[in-house]
């Protein structure tokens, strides 16, 4: 028995007996399977009950038409121990459908792995979360797409596994992504996740892990995007951000005031709440970068919702009020220039109207005289 489970063929084995067997679908090596079945999005998890009868590493990936193939031509019982072997874990989750209503949840069912699955996180506060992974929260990154920061620098405060920075470096094609998490079983999670997934992002890219308190951050002027998790980071966010400005995106627990309220006495709390962080936001950049800023509301997402709590994903545009004053100064010349071009056309038009009248009743003068008309 090896990490939880019996160790059979490698994935680089079951590739090469598809090829000889004539598998139909194009699949050039053993990278090019593990980026189809997204195992870049597999989540780590350090997976501990009681903080000592420890069930090993989870991981917890997606269901694609290509693992679906792979299951109807090799079977479960060869391919999920070899994808376990490959990411290095020792317990296995195939996320599914989006739980609807109330809760968004995947529900996830559990294909490699044995014993108790309850999954111990430690938080920067020094709490002990304990959840199980048959049930994951749906990805709030999903919410913001079409999500592009190419070229651009991006700060993620609380990394965590590295989900975000993942997303960040794969998809949103980050030229570096800086991630910032304290707590020191996290960033190993991190590492880990940033070295088997380091094919996927362009070479170029690079994550710079920092592992500190959020407060001891150094960077300073030179971040585009920055993700966070509360109000705690305002302050190093703020910090790092450029001087011609970016966007910030919150996610945030937002607390009910009463157990149960209708979706419009929600929507107006949320956007309560996005406003009085938008103006919270210009003050602490003005302070920091000694000149005003505007903050906008460009979206305010729906993440998940408990009794008590609404969790939201919030995007803030972020640009110096001189900037903004002559973008809107633009804006109102390029109006009334067009304006004025659409009253000339009219006058025009009006002109050549009178004209031919004018010429009509002249020709009519000259008929009844005997004239010959123009």
């Amino acid at each position: 028995v090896t990490r939880g489970h019996e160790r059979g063929e490698s994935l680089e084995c079951l590739i090469d007996s598809l090829h000889e067997t004539g598998w139909p679908f194009e699949v050039l090596n053993v990278t090019g399977v593990i980026k189809e079945l997204e195992l870049p999005r597999a989540e780590r998890y350090d997976s501990a009950v009681g903080g000592n009868r420890g069930t090993g590493t989870v991981a917890i990936i997606h269901r694609t038409p290509t693992l679906g193939t792979l299951e109807r031509v090799l079977g479960k019982e060869r391919i999920y121990p070899a994808i376990v072997d490959a990411l290095g874990c020792e317990q296995l989750y195939i996320a599914g459908e989006i739980q609807r209503g109330f809760n968004r949840f995947h529900h996830c069912e559990r294909v490699v792995g044995s014993g108790l699955s309850r999954v111990s996180l430690s938080q920067p506060s020094g709490i002990e979360l304990v959840w199980d992974p048959s049930e994951v929260r749906v990805r709030p990154f999903n919410l913001s797409r079409p999500f592009n920061c190419s070229r651009q620098s991006v700060l993620n405060l609380y990394a965590g596994a590295g989900l975000i920075a993942l997303e960040m470096l794969c998809n949103g094609k980050a030229s570096v992504v800086h991630a910032c998490e304290p707590n020191g079983n996290a960033s190993l999670n991190l590492k880990a996740n940033l070295k088997n997934n380091a094919f996927l992002y362009e070479p170029r890219s690079k994550c710079v892990i920092h592992e500190t308190d959020p407060s001891f951050l150094t960077l300073e002027n030179c971040i585009d995007v920055v993700y966070i998790g509360g109000s705690e980071s305002y302050g190093p966010a703020c910090r790092a951000l450029k001087y011609k400005g970016g966007k910030i995106y919150i996610e945030a627990d937002i607390e009910r005031e009463a157990a149960f309220f209708s979706p419009m006495q929600d929507r107006k709390i949320h956007v309560q709440w996005a406003m009085a962080s938008a103006y919270e936001l210009s003050q602490i950049l003005t302070n920091h970068k000694r000149r005003p800023y505007n903050v906008t509301v460009k979206s305010i997402q729906h993440v998940d919702s408990s009794l008590s709590h609404d969790r939201l994903l919030v995007m803030f545009d972020i640009l110096p009020a001189s900037t903004r004053s002559r973008d809107m100064l633009r804006a109102v010349l390029a109006t009334f220039s067009s304006w004025i071009a659409k009253i000339g056309v009219v006058l025009a038009v009006i002109s050549y109207i009178q004209e031919n009248k004018k010429i009509r009743e002249e020709n009519v003068f000259r008929k009844m005289h005997g004239v010959r008309p123009r």
